[in-house]
């Protein structure tokens, strides 16, 4: 599947675009890996570096990749092969795998499949259904089972692709504890729990904290180097603040603990309109850096995560902008995110299926450019 002209034409630009930045001012010698390892750090930089925290399974990147669909789900290979194409084909200044979120699920033995050729995997069976359930359900070896370890094969590889050089940070994305959940009872099922079936939910969280916890262990084995933990529920339309405060935080602060004594750099999702004061919770959790989407607004999070010593990461709409919008729309919204302080420019959520290259492109070349002469002008 070789890339389409348009796409060509996008990855000429890319590259006319790495040439420029070769002789950009900064610190000598920051690669990607540095740059963003410094961002995490609170360490001045350069820029601010263009990731993406989340996955971009699009079609333009996976015919670039020479994969299809179902190989970037299933194939370690692939899977690294297509992390590589969102790094030097798109211009992220990082790979990250997988590609899908149902690959916690398939550890326990849930059915996925998919809705529709332009949907990712979506679970088709609910394993709990009653307080027995809970008790008997097993905590499955991350290692061993589903898919999981096609992922950490397909860490293994980008780490080898990379070995002894430390240029290109690998991510990988998890689930939350309460995603988890969600996925092997049900939504409804769930927010109905917190209300009236609240020692099920607690014990079911239980359990699925603990796999993420194993699973964490094992993604520090193999060689990542961040991980980004999916929390698109704890939201205002989605949870009150006393069901976020019960039933999603203490099961993250554990995770983040955990990650902070594995000593592994940790990015936290969050995807809707949250409350200011659910927002000043959600800083209190101990991650390096909050991942936003475009209805976090950056300048009131700014300072309540400064005090806590968190990055910011986002906010470029993956729909609005970067599916919809033109490319005049995705420069201008990409230098808005460096104009209000972002410590690191990415979409808001993953890519959507249909993503155009060219915007892709231009998010990537617009934020290592207006970066770079951003960051001139404010030291002058």
């Amino acid at each position: 599947m070789p890339p389409t002209d348009n796409e060509i034409r996008s990855l000429n630009e890319f590259d006319i675009v790495k040439n420029f930045m070769v002789g950009i001012g900064g610190r000598s010698g920051l690669n990607e890996y540095d740059r963003l390892n410094d961002v995490l750090n609170h360490v001045p930089v350069d820029r601010p570096p263009v990731i993406c925290p989340m996955h971009a399974a699009t079609a333009a990147l996976m015919r670039c990749a020479g994969c299809h669909e179902s190989e970037v789900l299933d194939n370690p290979v692939k899977m690294a092969r297509m992390a590589i194409a969102v790094h030097d084909k798109a211009g992220f200044e990082n790979v990250r795998v997988p590609f899908d979120e149902s690959v916690e699920v398939s550890a326990f033995g849930v059915i996925t499949g998919h809705k529709s050729a332009q949907r990712l995997p979506i679970v088709l069976q609910r394993i709990i259904s009653s307080p027995s359930d809970v008790d008997d359900l097993r905590v499955p070896d991350p290692r061993t089972e589903g898919r999981v370890p096609h992922v950490l094969e397909a860490v293994r590889r980008l780490e080898t692709e990379w070995q002894g050089s430390e240029e290109v940070p690998i991510f990988i994305g998890i689930t939350s504890p309460l995603m988890l959940a969600m996925q092997l009872r049900g939504d409804h099922e769930v927010l109905l729990d917190m209300d009236n079936e609240p020692e099920l939910l607690r014990a079911l969280l239980g359990k699925t904290t603990n796999f993420i916890v194993e699973y964490l262990r094992a993604a520090v084995e193999v060689g990542v180097d961040q991980i980004v933990v999916d929390d698109s529920l704890s939201n205002s339309e989605v949870l009150t603040f006393n069901h976020f405060h019960e039933f999603a935080e203490p099961y993250e602060d554990r995770i983040a603990n955990e990650m902070r004594r594995l000593d592994i750099e940790s990015i936290m999702h969050l995807c809707g309109r949250i409350s200011g004061e659910q927002l000043e919770r959600m800083v209190e959790i101990d991650v390096d850096a909050l991942s936003i989407d475009e209805e976090v607004p950056i300048p009131i999070l700014r300072g309540m995560a400064e005090s806590r010593g968190m990055a910011i990461i986002g906010n470029v709409s993956p729909t609005t902008t970067l599916l919809m919008g033109s490319a005049s729309n995705v420069e201008k919204e990409t230098r808005r995110c460096i104009d209000e302080g972002i410590d690191a420019v990415a979409p808001g959520g993953s890519l959507e299926m249909y993503t155009p290259m060219e915007n892709i492109v231009m998010m990537t070349r617009t934020a290592k450019r207006y970066g770079a002469e951003h960051h001139r002008q404010t030291m002058r």
